[in-house]
């Protein structure tokens, strides 16, 4: 599948913010297990005022994924895959579980089987723009799994065998002991993606 240029810049924007983040996550835990801030200056060859600065932000941004909605259920899917903490506690979006697919993070099954069981947001939670529009897309739901398609970070086949695998339990019966389903909202954004498909695209 080709990519615009635009799909590339956006895909090589997002490796860089996510390649930036896991660095200070990294630090941030180097300096729980070092001696002192001292120690990883000495290592990294920094200053100790950078150290403390990168491992503030690591502590922010982990503090940001532990607020979410979704956090304690992503990390959990993770530890089905048995994937180390490391990337399991950080993963924020369908689209960085697919950004760590396409950086060898992830094997094709683990990233299906993330992407088909993922706490998708509800297209309902759009936001509203400067001229009272409903914005275009919503971080966590399913335009995620299409921009991540669209920049080529999943391949057709790998994204038609996610939405296979959605469809299945869309097509499933609910648990008799949890009747409030997410599977309606599976089906929901499931169906909205088929008509959202290019048309070069067709479902086989």
């Amino acid at each position: 599948m080709a990519t615009s240029w635009r799909s590339r810049l956006y895909a090589a924007a997002a490796h860089r913010r996510v390649g930036e983040e896991d660095w200070y996550r990294t630090v941030a835990d180097a300096v729980e297990e070092a001696p002192s801030q001292a120690a990883v200056a000495n290592v990294l060859h920094t200053s100790q005022a950078n150290v403390s600065r990168w491992a503030a932000r690591g502590r922010k941004l982990q503090a940001q994924w532990e607020a979410g909605a979704s956090g304690n259920q992503i990390q959990a899917l993770a530890e089905q895959l048995g994937l180390p903490p490391s990337i399991g506690r950080v993963m924020a979006s369908p689209y960085e579980a697919a950004l760590r697919y396409s950086r060898g993070q992830l094997t094709r099954d683990q990233v299906v089987y993330l992407l088909s069981s993922w706490p998708y947001r509800s297209w309902n939670s759009r936001t509203r723009g400067e001229q009272d529009d409903v914005l275009a897309t919503v971080n966590g739901s399913f335009d995620d799994l299409i921009a991540a398609h669209s920049a080529g970070l999943l391949d057709d086949d790998l994204y038609d065998e996610i939405a296979d695998a959605l469809e299945r339990k869309a097509a499933a019966p609910p648990p008799t002991s949890d009747p409030q389903t997410e599977l309606t909202e599976h089906a929901t954004v499931y169906t909205t993606l088929i008509s959202l498909e290019q048309p070069a695209h067709a479902r086989r």
